[in-house]
């Protein structure tokens, strides 16, 4: 069954390259297997805070995908713009429409 991932991720004020690194490391997630789509999005009310929202065809595929990302081969530069450690929540598909 398909999930959904929502990673928020705080942004440091004075980071001037947040396009760059998204360019930089996002279409590795969209490019991977089991990825049917990334797309990141923003709340007005919170200017320094980004959210990725990421839908996967099973949880096995997000899985090995994060797996992945904790790997020297994975690693991104979300460090670089980042002013802590993301969190991330997991949503299960219920119905589609």
């Amino acid at each position: 069954m398909a999930i959904t991932i929502l990673m928020k991720m705080p942004l440091r004020p004075d980071a001037d390259n947040i396009d760059e690194v998204l360019r930089h490391d996002l279409p590795a997630t969209a490019e991977f297997e089991g990825n049917e789509g990334t797309e990141v999005i923003t709340d007005n009310s919170e200017p320094h805070t980004l959210y990725l929202l990421s839908r996967w065809s099973s949880d096995d595929a997000y899985e090995k995908y994060s797996a992945w990302r904790q790997s020297p081969e994975g690693v991104t530069r979300l460090g670089e713009i980042s002013s802590g450690a993301p969190t991330f929540r997991k949503f299960h598909t219920y119905m589609l429409f």
